[in-house]
């Protein structure tokens, strides 16, 4: 796996995807491997199968999450249901060493009445990752997601392809985003 070629500031990176379920987890446990990071996400919804738990599983050091929340959805939804308010300057920023960052969802998830996940990228401003699927209609969806984020002027790493890549998905997304392919994997959470 080639993943980041180039490293960036403290080999640090804020994995996002283009929705849920889209190999956020598995990049960033084979990120934060490469790189001897700590692996933090700010925002767990649903407590069973916890992402933080996979990475503790890979013997990689794990900063608890700020929000543990027990429903499965959407942030804004898990911690409307807890009673909790997610904000922004609850979340550890501080950190020794390397960390990977992995996000809930993708970009335009709502954490709370206001913010959104592209928030907390902006928040962390560190270089990020866009993990996205390699089959039909991930064009539409990767774009979007780098057009959100180039609009906070995100640092944008790159574009890892999660499964068989359809057509020529690939270089769809690197001539149009102007971004750069990371990595094709075939890999889920």
């Amino acid at each position: 796996m080639n993943l980041i070629s180039a490293p960036s500031q403290m080999n640090s990176f804020f994995v996002t995807g283009t929705d849920t379920e889209v190999g956020k987890t598995f990049v960033s446990i084979m990120l934060a491997k490469k790189y001897k990071a700590h692996y933090y996400k700010p925002i767990q919804a649903g407590i069973e199968n916890m992402d933080a738990n996979e990475a503790k599983k890979q013997g990689i050091e794990i900063i608890p999450s700020t929000y543990i929340l027990n429903t499965p959805s959407s942030p804004h939804y898990a911690a409307k249901i807890d009673g909790i308010k997610i904000e922004l300057n609850k979340f550890i920023t501080n950190f020794n060493g390397p960390v990977i960052v992995e996000g809930a969802g993708g970009v335009m998830v709502p954490i709370n009445d206001t913010l959104f996940m592209l928030d907390i990228i902006v928040y962390f401003n560190l270089p990020t990752i866009i993990v996205t699927r390699g089959t039909v209609g991930t064009i539409n969806h990767t774009l979007l997601t780098i057009n959100a984020l180039k609009a906070k002027n995100i640092n944008i790493a790159g574009v890892i392809i999660n499964g068989n890549i359809s057509f020529d998905n690939a270089e769809a997304l690197e001539f149009y985003g102007k971004v750069k392919i990371i990595d094709k994997i075939a890999k889920s959470d």
